[in-house]
Order: structure tokens, then sequence, then C-alpha cells
């Protein structure tokens, strides 16, 4: 028999934002934690003058305010086959959402077949979340993960070798963001190293992005009001 995991598709909903990581920031909240509603324009305003670190930032600001009901994690596992479907799947077996980049052109010509790419540079990465897997067995190297795009915002069933070979290659890394991983059983945490993501002089640099009198209010406004 084979194994196969997958967080209900029909709570997968993408905000209006062309930027493919606020894409799936807002699709995480909205799998994980529906009742809140995340600010496309204020993301976009931390995004805007810094870069993809200072937004994670952003998210452990929630976290230490209790505005985010669920966890938020980074691993860097050596770019190896068996070894990142392994942490793929031990992670959604955890219960965790796994957030990782891919190539941008090649994935656009690839696998949504967009001709039109005149937009996207050669070394641009594009984030995509895997949100479930399918893996018979006995085989290490066969399988099937279930894919939310926000390039188009469709849902795809991509497999394993063809995502593999999707990653970036510069340093032989990548970095897995684990959302609401629950259960550890595998041990990512602890085998694999942690990115460290709080850093004081970087929180400080997306609170002076955001608007209001304290440090809650602030972070509080990367949410759309009711």
């Amino acid at each position: 028999m084979g194994k196969e995991l997958i967080f209900p598709s029909d709570r997968i909903k993408f905000p209006n934002s062309r930027n493919c990581l606020i894409g799936t920031i807002g699709a995480v909240f909205s799998m994980l934690s529906p009742d809140q509603k995340i600010s496309p324009k204020k993301l976009e305003a931390v995004l805007k003058r810094t870069n993809d670190y200072y937004l994670f930032n952003a998210l452990e600001l929630l976290i230490e305010e209790n505005l985010m009901n669920f966890t938020h994690d980074v691993i860097e596992i050596s770019k190896r086959r068996r070894g990142f479907f392994s942490a793929a799947e031990s992670a959604i077996s955890g219960g965790a959402i796994v957030e990782t980049a891919v190539l941008g052109l090649r994935w656009a010509k690839e696998v949504v077949g967009d001709t039109n790419t005149d937009h996207i540079k050669d070394d641009e990465l594009h984030s995509v979340l895997i949100y479930g897997y399918y893996h018979p067995e006995p085989s290490d190297d066969l399988g099937w993960f279930y894919i939310a795009d926000p390039y188009d915002q469709k849902l795809r069933f991509i497999g394993y070798q063809e995502f593999f070979k999707l990653l970036p290659t510069d340093d032989g890394k990548i970095w897995l963001n684990l959302f609401d991983l629950c259960l550890d059983h595998a041990s990512l945490l602890t085998r694999h190293r942690q990115v460290p993501l709080h850093n004081g002089n970087t929180q400080q640099s997306v609170l002076n992005l955001l608007s209001g009198r304290t440090k809650r209010e602030k972070i509080k406004s990367l949410f759309k009001r009711k």
C-alpha cells in the first residue's frame, strides 16, 4: 500500500497579490487560521523596501504578540533527492504545510506552460506550498507532491523527480519553511540546522514600516480590519 496525506484543498485561498511569497503566506493563513485575513498591501510594504528575510521576521513578531495561531520553523537541508523527499514527507506527516522556493523561469515554462515569461528574471525564485504527498511503496524515489501555486492560483500534482529538478542549485542547500509542525516524529528540528529568524534590528526595521503607536498595534496592522 502507498502512503497519502493531503490537507483539505477547499480551504486554500490565495490573496490578491502579484508577489508569490505573499501569495503562499496568505494561503497558509487561509488553511491554518481562516478567521485571520492577512493584508497583502501591508506585507507588500514590508517586502518593497526589504527582502524575504524581513517578511519572515514579521511572522516572528506575530508569534511573539500571540497573534499567529500556528508555529513557524525554518530548516536548512542538503540538496539530496532522498533527503529532500524524506524531510518533506516527515514534515507533512507531522501536520506541517511546507513552503520552499523553485526556479521561477523554469517553473513558469515547464510546469505552468506560460509562453510569456519576459517579466521573469533568469535567477528569480518562485515560492510554492507543498500541502500533501502520495508515495506508493516500496519505491523511495517514486511519489507526487500536492502543490498550491500562487503563480496562477492553481493546485498541482507534481512528481518528486520533476519537482526536485526545479529546486535552486546555487549552494547545495534548501530552505524549508514549516508551518504548524505539530509532531516532529522525525526530529527535523534537531537533525537539520534551524535558520535563525529572530533578529532585533531586523524586527525593528519591520516595525518602522508599519503604522501604529505600539509594537502590538503595528504588527496587528498586517491583518485586514474586520
